[in-house]
């Protein structure tokens, strides 16, 4: 990784030309510890519906989105990709444990409010209600989007997924930290079908690192 390629806009003065290496050989100078934060999730675009035209990762990776009517989304604004799916589930940890091998010295990450989180209102593409029937008898899932196991259903595989990261994280050494920013309950399994506390009352969770975040 370095300067040209990924921070093409930073004045980055140190030691060599990555600028996550130096801050890692600064802060250890003065104990400290640095922690990745991996903010996106399966978050997709902002601002207007992802389409192979706005969005280089969907033009690529077509499988990540829904393929269906509707896109999941908070109030029009924040798009996600299928986060049941199993292959845009696997693109995380196989980014995290990349970045953990490539810089070792890391503390550990930080997953923010959208991780893991999926908007409850999408409509799902055939993979989805296909395992959901598998499971259930032969039964589609609900139309209601909020109706109670159908929300469960989803969550699980969430925490599922949070519990595989957490191991992942941990594969890499024993001293990396996994620290979650959750948002408040109940909204957040209402709205974005999150744990709270994240995945089984805090048994995978080391740290909650709230996020204060303002608009303006």
């Amino acid at each position: 990784m370095t300067k040209q390629v990924f921070f093409p806009h930073t004045n980055c003065a140190g030691e060599t030309d990555d600028p996550v290496a130096d801050l890692i050989a600064g802060a250890y100078r003065y104990d400290m510890k640095v922690i990745r934060w991996f903010a996106c999730g399966f978050m997709a675009h902002w601002g207007e519906a992802p389409a192979p035209e706005n969005n280089a990762g969907l033009a690529k990776h077509p499988v990540g989105m829904h393929n269906q009517r509707e896109i999941a989304h908070y109030n029009r604004a924040d798009y996600y990709c299928n986060a049941c799916h199993s292959q845009v589930q696997q693109c995380l940890p196989d980014l995290v444990s990349e970045s953990l091998e490539s810089y070792p010295e890391v503390g550990g990450i930080r997953r923010d409010d959208r991780l893991p989180v999926s908007p409850t209102n999408p409509v799902y593409d055939p993979h989805t209600p296909e395992r959901y029937r598998k499971e259930h008898n032969g039964n589609a899932y609900p139309e209601d989007f909020h109706e109670e196991d159908w929300v469960r259903w989803r969550l699980d595989l969430l925490n599922d997924f949070a519990v595989k990261l957490h191991q992942v994280v941990k594969s890499q050494g024993t001293h990396q930290v996994v620290a979650f920013s959750p948002n408040p309950s109940p909204w957040c399994k209402q709205k974005s079908m999150a744990c709270q506390p994240p995945n089984g009352n805090g048994r995978r969770a080391l740290f909650l690192c709230p996020a204060a975040i303002g608009i303006g």
